[in-house]
């Protein structure tokens, strides 16, 4: 019990950051949300691919997206129908606007007019998104749908920061073992965790898994160092010895 505490107010205190980042940060304001956005609510109606098809260069622009960059994107974007209540009309208004604040949001947002709707997640692994979309569908409009998806995420990375907080502290008394997942958890990595995105949870099964190869490693190379230390101690009989 008493080993287990430092883990668990380590566990503790990454959650509280991040679901503070979950409810303080603008809808739409991550890196790429609002496409990963779209992703998640479409697979969670069981659309897991979507139809091919080019990124709108209108839409491109307003998250930088323009020649090359907008080429780059069309290659990954799926085109796919998620409900109108749920569109993410408005969301990111202030992206690449240094002047513009985040209370454009607190305007009325713009209503969809089509359910078919880009993202360039498209091609992105639909699992991981999958809890999130179930949790959009108990929304009745878009910014609850993006802070249920938030969730999603942010209770996978939890988990998964438990789960290597765990790893660090079995079968040790020294609570320093901790201080790697600190080093490996870095802000920005807690800040993905909140956010609509696949970053934060590929970047949080790494650690665990790491850990749980190094820990295998560790514990194969024990058995094979003392069955190679016990073979070269033990003695053994010569032919001269068995000839005498």
């Amino acid at each position: 019990m008493a080993k287990s505490l430092p883990a668990g107010l380590l566990v503790a205190g990454y959650s509280l950051l991040v679901l503070a980042w979950v409810f303080s940060n603008p809808p739409g304001a991550a890196p790429d949300e609002p496409s990963n956005y779209v992703k998640a609510v479409a697979v969670g109606s069981g659309q897991f691919l979507g139809r091919p098809g080019d990124y709108p260069a209108s839409a491109g622009a307003a998250f930088g997206l323009t020649g090359p960059r907008l080429a780059r994107a069309s290659l990954t974007t799926r085109w796919v129908q998620i409900p109108f209540r749920l569109a993410p009309e408005g969301f990111a208004c202030d992206a690449f606007l240094p002047a513009v604040s985040a209370g454009c949001l607190q305007d009325s947002l713009p209503l969809a007019n089509t359910m078919d709707q880009p993202t360039y997640a498209g091609t992105y692994q639909p699992f991981v998104y999958f809890p999130s979309g179930i949790l959009t569908w108990l929304a009745n409009d878009a910014r609850t749908a993006l802070l249920l998806a938030r969730l999603g995420v942010a209770l996978l990375c939890i988990a998964l920061i438990a789960i290597a907080a765990w790893l660090l502290v079995r079968g040790r008394t020294n609570a320093l073992a901790l201080s790697g997942l600190v080093v490996a958890a870095t802000p920005m990595v807690v800040f993905a965790s909140a956010t609509v995105s696949a970053r934060g949870f590929s970047t949080k099964t790494c650690a665990p898994a790491s850990i749980a190869l190094t820990a295998y490693s560790a514990w194969v190379s024990g058995i094979v160092l003392i069955e190679t230390t016990s073979g070269s101690t033990a003695p053994r009989a010569s032919s001269n010895d068995v000839k005498r």
